[in-house]
């Protein structure tokens, strides 16, 4: 039997005194460290950040690490958006390049997007400003990190998603067969769900919606009580041999 420690650590900086209000949305585990990204509702100074955290210390390996945005996106139909601060959720890395981080936007109703982007971008099947992908563009060292490329989710309509800005995706994971699974907080009928969609090489060269689909996972059926999504990983299964099944 394996015992894990569950006991919890504060963030500390690198002059070991606590973050203040990093507002912790996003993890992902990356070559021996745990990479954090905060919400719209950090601390002012701790937004737009990435920090890079020893699991076994909880302190930053390194400074907080701006996140810039190319000009591509700043001069595109979510430049506003990126100009100011999107708030981030969920967070890992794309299997295919470890030195592309992936993260996903929620509530964005403070932002309008323009007649002209409207029309192209305004059937999201859910809110009315999109919920957006975000590729960041690193090294291995994780020594930057650039906002390069964005891309809106379009939901089924079946799936009632619902209008609820705060409601949406809080969990990103791939898998080993090429899909990326969206997890949704909740949808108008107060259930959780998850999507996915394909991921390959090409993915990030479209600028066109992301259409995702249920993917169909038992998930806890819905009362008079919330079903919250707030992260989602992948985790393989053991292959089971016919002696195992029976």
């Amino acid at each position: 039997m394996t015992t894990f420690n569950a006991a919890g650590k504060w963030l500390i900086d690198q002059q070991h005194q606590t973050l203040v209000n990093p507002q912790s949305s996003g993890f992902t585990w990356r070559h021996n460290e745990i990479i954090h990204l905060g919400d719209n509702s950090a601390a002012e100074h701790m937004r737009n950040k990435l920090l890079r955290v020893n699991p076994e210390t909880a302190q930053l390996n390194a400074a907080p690490i701006s996140i810039t945005v190319s000009d591509n996106i700043l001069n595109g139909c979510f430049g506003e958006l990126f100009s100011q601060y999107p708030d981030y959720e969920a967070l890992t890395w794309d299997r295919l390049d470890d030195t592309v981080l992936v993260t996903v936007t929620e509530d964005s109703s403070f932002i309008t997007l323009s007649p002209e982007c409207k029309a192209r971008y305004g059937v999201t099947n859910s809110t009315d400003y999109p919920t957006l992908l975000v590729k960041i563009k690193t090294d291995k060292a994780l020594s930057f990190a650039k906002i390069t490329a964005v891309r809106p989710v379009q939901f089924p309509a079946s799936a009632e998603v619902g209008n609820a800005p705060n409601d949406g995706i809080e969990g990103l994971a791939f898998d080993n067969a090429g899909n990326i699974y969206l997890a949704l907080e909740q949808n108008a009928a107060n259930a959780p769900m998850i999507f996915q969609t394909k991921y390959d090489s090409a993915f990030w060269q479209q600028d066109d919606y992301v259409k995702v689909q249920d993917s169909a996972f038992a998930l806890p059926l819905p009362d008079t009580k919330d079903h919250p999504i707030n992260d989602l990983d992948y985790l393989p299964a053991p292959k089971l041999a016919i002696r195992d099944i029976w």
